[in-house]
């Protein structure tokens, strides 16, 4: 699927894409119901690693959902069509990308490094790499809070220093790190830093993430990679490696091996794109969760989350345009087909040809509702509007002004072809 731009020039933003942990029962389903290419994303995600995508990301249950085999794909597919929507949509390409984690497979594909099928195949070999390291390892993540990153970096290197096998795995924001290793060592860990002062969550996964328990499976990745060529970036990624943008497509196969055995630098991530002059920042996946990081690790930056609706409408207002509302053109249906006058000449004909479809199309509009209303209920509509103004014999210069009129009210000029 390719993307054609309204603009040209790159708007002075920086979208960011989520890692693992953001997934929820319904996460999806909105774009999904609303944009083909939306849809699109699904299918081919579905065709490909033959998974029930769309019903478990809208229907769960849960556990099935935050299971290695579908978070993974669920939350990739989720991004990226929120991704492609909504650069249609506000007509803006941003400046840069970054992804934690998982998301750095996303923002290279939405930079077009991977193609959707190619990228879509590497998270898939990615997931069950990382499931079956976590079954060697005996391992888990401990998020810890409260405490200089300083602080916890040096009872790190304590314990590191007693045998345990424990190390920096996520640079989040100022006091939120993660910790990767064996998950009695994490344990205890965990229990001295409480007596510190810290925070400790330890994560719901069987993986050690982005620490060198991972070597095999990166091994295993590299192997992988190396069967994909990489394309040119449309668009710079910062690197979760480094915190810095790519290089180059060269530099793909390295840093994406490296990124399973080494630390997310988040934080120094997002600093850098600040201090490029990026201060505006969207949230493309799940939850909100980079859009509230983002708030925490940045001053005088802005951020808004695309699961956010107050947020969307924010960014079409900001972008000039209007929000598509399908509900509302679905009910304009019904206006424009008792508006325009009956052309035709066969008056008693009129309760067949005209009123028939008329009361179709009234019970349709109707029966919508601002949640339930998505593209083929409003193409299913027009259809039977057409039959309507058929009826009427409606002259296509009068249909096109009143379509065009109401189109525009409604933001939804360019999206039906009609």
């Amino acid at each position: 699927m390719n993307l054609t731009y309204n603009e040209t020039q790159p708007a002075q933003e920086a979208w960011l894409f989520p890692g693992g942990g953001c997934q929820y029962v319904g996460m999806g389903k909105a774009l999904y119901d609303n944009f083909a290419m939306a849809r699109e994303a699904f299918e081919e995600a579905e065709d490909l690693l033959k998974l029930h995508l769309a019903k478990t990301c809208f229907e769960g249950p849960l556990d099935t959902l935050s299971s290695m085999e579908y978070a993974q794909p669920a939350i990739f597919v989720v991004s990226l069509a929120s991704y492609r929507v909504y650069t249609q949509e506000l007509g803006k390409v941003p400046g840069i990308l970054a992804g934690h984690s998982l998301g750095e497979y996303t923002a290279l594909c939405a930079a077009g490094v991977f193609s959707l099928t190619d990228a879509l195949q590497l998270v898939g070999i990615r997931g069950e790499l990382l499931k079956a390291a976590g079954i060697d390892a005996d391992g888990t993540m401990m998020a810890v809070n409260k405490l200089p990153v300083a602080q916890v970096e040096a009872m790190v290197k304590v314990r590191q220093a007693a045998g345990d096998q424990i190390y920096m795995a996520v640079y989040n924001a100022p006091f939120q790190v993660v910790v990767s290793g064996q998950r009695q060592h994490l344990e205890n860990l965990g229990s001295l830093l409480e007596a510190e002062g810290g925070h400790i969550n330890m994560l719901p996964i069987n993986t050690p993430s982005h620490c060198p328990l991972m070597q095999t499976a990166a091994d295993h990745m590299r192997n992988a990679l190396e069967d994909y060529t990489p394309s040119v970036m449309k668009v710079p990624v910062v690197a979760n490696l480094t915190g810095e943008p790519y290089q180059g497509v060269e530099s793909v196969i390295d840093t994406l091996t490296t990124h399973m055995i080494a630390p997310v630098r988040w934080e120094q991530s997002m600093r850098y794109m600040q201090a490029q002059g990026y201060q505006t920042y969207t949230d493309v996946g799940p939850r909100q969760v980079l859009e509230k990081m983002t708030e925490h690790i940045l001053t005088g930056a802005t951020a808004y989350s695309l699961d956010n609706n107050v947020d969307v409408d924010m960014l079409y207002a900001t972008a000039g345009k209007t929000r598509p509302n399908l509900y509302a053109l679905m009910r304009a249906f019904e206006v424009m087909a008792i508006s325009t006058p009956d052309f035709g000449d066969d008056t008693e004909g009129y309760a067949k040809r005209v009123g028939v479809p008329f009361e179709r199309l009234q019970a349709k509009a109707r029966a919508a509702t601002p949640e339930s209303t998505d593209d083929h209920m409003v193409m299913d509509a027009y259809q039977t509007l057409t039959e309507v103004w058929d009826g009427k014999a409606v002259p296509t210069a009068n249909r096109t002004a009143l379509m065009d009129h109401y189109l525009v009210k409604t933001g939804t000029q360019g999206r039906f072809g009609f």
